[in-house]
């Protein structure tokens, strides 16, 4: 298969498993999951299932020292909505739809300055992530 090939397939071949949480889903839920999940990155999408926002555990240690949000999260009252960085869908250009090729999800996480970035079907809704590595073994695949 020739690079040309490769970059020109869908963004779902490279993708790992997002995590998600709805608007509602307490810090202390949250915190464990950062810790088990290897980007330390969830993702936070509303009733409909619709990505909305992402929680990063550096974002979370930026929330924990900031007075309002910070004793909620010690007192177990904040949730993903208080954590999230909003997420616009139609505008964030760092989010990836399962459509693009590979080659416009390098550029948009490459864009991003992040680790990972999230990979959205028509409807919004979070599919996957995709980072260096979920790239890096989804091409080594096509060259066995």
């Amino acid at each position: 298969m020739e690079k040309e090939d490769i970059l020109q397939m869908e963004a779902t071949n490279f993708i790992f498993n997002a995590p998600v949480v709805n608007l509602t889903t307490k810090a202390s839920v949250i915190m464990k999951m950062i810790q088990e999940n290897e980007e330390h990155t969830i993702y936070v999408v509303d009733e409909t299932n619709k990505l909305v926002g992402m929680i990063t555990d550096i974002d979370i240690l930026a929330m924990i020292s900031s007075k309002g949000v910070g004793e909620k999260i010690i007192k177990d009252e904040a949730t993903a909505e208080d954590l999230m960085k909003k997420l616009d869908v139609e505008k964030d250009k760092t989010i990836s739809l399962s459509s693009d090729s590979l080659e416009k999800v390098i550029n948009n996480l490459n864009k991003s300055g992040k680790k990972v970035i999230p990979v959205i079907n028509a409807l919004k809704q979070p599919i996957g992530q995709v980072t260096r590595q979920s790239i890096n073994i989804g091409v080594e695949k096509f060259f066995k």
